[in-house]
């Protein structure tokens, strides 16, 4: 072997390479120790108790240096110590374990058997408890009746109203009505109220104007001075007993006798509504107690708004039919097997020859005038926008808040009608212009002559 192959040892006679790969591997050892916790860094035996290494920094031990496993120390056990005194460092005794106490276990109860046997009978005074089918008791109380026999059950006693003064709790037969009886009686006795009622003003006008008249006529909404005849005698409608009186401006509520062409006329200078009372009687009490009088012709008029758009102020339209949008009429209650049938036939309800011969008279009396439909409305309220187009696509030419309840009366009693309505507005859009119930009454006013003309016409032909 040469003697270049040879390792060069230093003073120490270590291997310098050795020593560089021993420092190296240190170094790594430090760099990885230092990255752990504390707690879990590897103490080398080369490290001091204070961390630091007693001799190089980073070196390991030498090999001669370490310590043979045999001669190590045994490390400490790591089970938990028992608990004691943590001041004295005494150990507590150690406590017996607790057994629970068991009960004793019970037998359970046999059980007891269903009863299937009748309960006993339990008797009292004047009751007795009668076992059902389903096991139950029913208490039933013990008379001496036989069989067959019917039981007679006492009337209810009046008792004494809480209220007021009555005469109690209604009584009703054993035999129940059928459905409905109880409100047509309720209608036939309003209904027989409604005639006496007419009966009366008819009695009371029969001898107050002192004339059998064939012909009456009820003027509308301002149109009194149509009844300036000469002659006759009047009374008011408060005089009447059972007459309504009329509220709406424009409505003096005069019934004045006259004579027209020579023949005795009622005329009813204006009329009650049936938004007034909401009762359809009394927007007819007028043409019934006519009829009830002998009255054969009942002429009808109205102030009335155009929905036309042919229609001017002033004209007059003869009506040839009518739309009821009132959602009543005065037939409706009555008793269908009492009196004139109520099943009245309307399709020729207005008198036809009048309506024939309306273009001669119209140019008697000097009027415009127009052939067409009315329609009724509820009222008081004049109708929006919508409601007008729709009454003209219906086919209605004009409108109003009457005449409908009197010409089915009229009718209903036997006498021909005839209506006549005066346009005093326009009832179509026409730029926003509100519609007052003055500017009716002023422009019915304005035309009331010329319908009086009209209506003398109408009564001479």
């Amino acid at each position: 072997m040469n003697d270049n192959s040879l390792p060069d040892y230093d003073e120490n006679g270590d291997d310098p390479l050795s020593n560089r790969a021993a420092a190296r591997r240190a170094k790594r050892e430090s760099r990885r120790v230092t990255g752990r916790p504390a707690s879990m860094r590897r103490k080398t035996p080369g490290m001091a108790a204070g961390g630091e290494d007693s001799g190089q920094s980073g070196a390991l031990p030498s090999r001669e240096s370490r310590t043979p496993l045999d001669e190590r120390p045994a490390q400490k056990s790591r089970t938990r110590k028992p608990a004691g005194d943590r001041l004295s460092g005494e150990r507590r005794p150690e406590r017996a374990p607790v057994r629970k106490r068991r009960e004793p276990m019970r037998e359970p109860e046999p059980k007891r058997p269903r009863q299937t046997k009748a309960r006993p009978r339990i008797e009292e005074e004047g009751f007795e408890l009668r076992s059902q089918p389903d096991g139950t008791l029913h208490r039933v109380k013990i008379t001496n009746k036989k069989p067959g026999e019917k039981t007679i059950r006492a009337r209810r006693q009046v008792r004494e109203d809480p209220y007021g003064p009555g005469p109690g709790p209604a009584i009703f037969p054993s035999a129940a009505p059928e459905v409905g009886a109880w409100r047509r009686i309720e209608r036939d006795l309003r209904r027989g109220a409604v005639d006496d009622r007419v009966g009366q003003s008819a009695a009371f006008l029969s001898k107050t104007l002192g004339a059998a008249p064939r012909v009456a006529v009820i003027l509308g909404t301002g149109l009194s001075q149509a009844a300036s005849f000469s002659g006759g005698k009047s009374a008011s409608f408060s005089e009447i007993p059972g007459f309504p009186e009329a509220r709406t401006p424009g409505h003096p509520g005069i019934v004045r006798s006259v004579h027209v062409e020579g023949e005795p006329v009622i005329f009813c200078e204006g009329r009650v509504h049936y938004y007034e009372s909401g009762s359809m009687a009394d927007a007819a009490h007028a043409a019934l107690t006519f009829a009830r009088m002998g009255v054969e012709r009942l002429i009808i008029t109205t102030a009335a708004g155009a929905l036309n758009s042919d229609y001017a102020l002033g004209d007059v339209m003869f009506v040839e039919d009518h739309i009821n949008m009132m959602g009543d009429n005065p037939l409706f209650g009555m008793n269908p097997g009492s009196g004139p049938a109520v099943f009245l036939d309307v399709t020729n309800l207005y008198e036809r020859d009048v309506i024939d011969d309306s273009d001669r008279i119209s140019r008697r009396a000097r009027m415009r005038h127009h052939v067409g439909t009315l329609a009724a409305m509820r009222g008081p309220v004049y109708e929006t926008r919508a409601e007008r187009r729709l009454l003209t696509n219906m086919g209605a030419d004009a409108v109003c808040m009457s005449v409908v309840p009197e010409a089915i009366a009229g009718a209903y009693a036997g006498a021909r009608v005839t209506a006549l309505a005066l346009i005093v507005n326009s009832a179509l859009d026409d730029g926003g212009m509100a519609l007052t119930h003055d500017a009716v009454e002023s422009e019915a006013a304005r035309h009331s002559l010329a319908l009086k003309r009209l209506i003398s016409a109408v009564i001479a032909r």
